[in-house]
């Protein structure tokens, strides 16, 4: 049996839209049909492969400023900022490009060894919602880069980035089945991660959902990429421009509207300086 989940506005408490989720059944089946495309896609060359990266580099750029709408309407984010996300992913991928260039494929080590690199296969995303793009980004690009097929599960709250990636990777000519969206619920994630038709995983999102995955994953000795939360913290030394490191660290708690995985979530500050740097801090965020 299917499930659903409805997907709100985080301020206007709007309902926006209702996400069907996979059964096993059928996610174990997209499964399937992207590791037969992918043995195919394996095949192609490395500048075919850059070719339609570049593509998609240029559908994501067209597309920014409706895109950034999308980002504010579903997570909050202000409008002055959300396209930037896109320019930025692309500007990752790009230097990705460019360092798939250098790679060697194929290195004569001596007159009887080779080394060849070959993709892994299956590539599960997990995608996360306070960066839609760019945390995706990362992983995709390399990962269609080198051959690979990749199992993207976006999340929830920012599904429609799924939907993005893939419209925007149909029309730069990635063959069918390469790139599928799989949304499957929290209930069906172990069976899914412990299927043996990935063969690499990458997961961004809370501490406890990242233990839970790599117990899960364990044991098909895959490998399991996680960024997961922190407790960053910032120090103000007694010889600091106040001014300048208050209002840096201002901006470094609250930027995105406070849903940063690197976000400043603790400040040191020397104690002869204390009472004007908490003054200007306090300025800085009655201003934002």
């Amino acid at each position: 049996m299917s499930s659903s989940e409805k997907i709100f506005s985080p301020y206007s408490g709007e309902e926006l839209m209702e996400i069907q989720f996979l059964r096993k059944e059928e996610v174990l089946n997209k499964f399937t049909e992207l590791n037969l495309a992918q043995k195919e896609w394996a095949k192609e060359s490395k500048e075919a492969r850059i070719k339609i990266l570049q593509s998609f580099n240029d559908e994501l750029i067209a597309c920014k400023d409706e895109i950034g709408k999308l980002i504010s309407t579903y997570m909050g984010r202000p409008i002055r900022f959300s396209p930037n996300e896109v320019v930025t992913a692309v500007a990752r991928s790009k230097e990705m490009i460019e360092r798939y260039r250098e790679i060697e494929q194929e290195k004569i080590v001596d007159g009887n060894r080779t080394i060849i690199k070959i993709p892994r296969g299956n590539i599960l995303v997990f995608g996360a919602w306070n960066y839609p793009v760019l945390t995706a980004i990362n992983s995709i690009a390399p990962a269609i880069l080198s051959g690979n097929g990749v199992s993207f599960r976006p999340s929830s709250q920012t599904y429609f980035m799924g939907q993005i990636f893939e419209e925007a990777l149909k029309k730069a000519g990635l063959p069918k089945n390469v790139f599928q969206v799989t949304p499957f619920s929290h209930e069906t994630t172990k069976e899914v991660v412990q299927s043996k038709n990935i063969h690499a995983l990458v997961y961004t999102g809370s501490t406890q959902g990242g233990r839970k995955i790599h117990e899960w994953a364990g044991g098909n000795f895959i490998p399991v990429t996680m960024e997961l939360g922190g407790k960053d913290a910032a120090y103000i030394r007694e010889d600091a421009d106040i001014e300048l490191a208050a209002v840096n660290i201002a901006d470094g708690a609250f930027f995105n509207s406070g849903q940063s995985c690197c976000g400043v979530e603790r400040v040191y500050v020397h104690k002869n300086i204390y009472q004007r740097a908490l003054d200007i801090f306090i300025e800085e965020g009655r201003k934002l």
